[in-house]
């Protein structure tokens, strides 16, 4: 059964704000990764790769699952779709798998 328009707009536009949310906090991730690497004092590094560490559970998992949840329900329809979706899932699969 397909969803009334205005539950559509509205389940669409709460997926375009997971997914861009995500991308952004995976752009925050990689500048923090990168000056952590890019730094000579250890302390300094490590205090990066702490807020790498909380940065990944508070804000990138909890997102990807987000978007996952929130997406369109027919994903295979075009390449697009099913690769951003693909792609989503193994990031936060293995976000998850490292943990332990």
């Amino acid at each position: 059964m397909p969803m009334p328009p205005p539950l559509r707009r509205i389940a669409l536009t709460a997926h375009v704000s997971t997914s861009v949310g995500w991308f952004g906090a995976v752009a925050a991730f990689l500048a923090v990764a990168v000056a952590g690497l890019a730094t000579g004092d250890t302390d300094r590094a490590h205090g990066l790769y702490v807020a790498a560490d909380v940065m990944t559970w508070a804000v990138i998992v909890p997102l990807a699952g987000a978007s996952l949840g929130s997406g369109p329900g027919r994903t295979a329809r075009s390449w697009l779709r099913s690769s951003s979706g693909a792609l989503t899932r193994s990031t936060a699969v293995r976000a998850y798998a490292s943990k332990f």
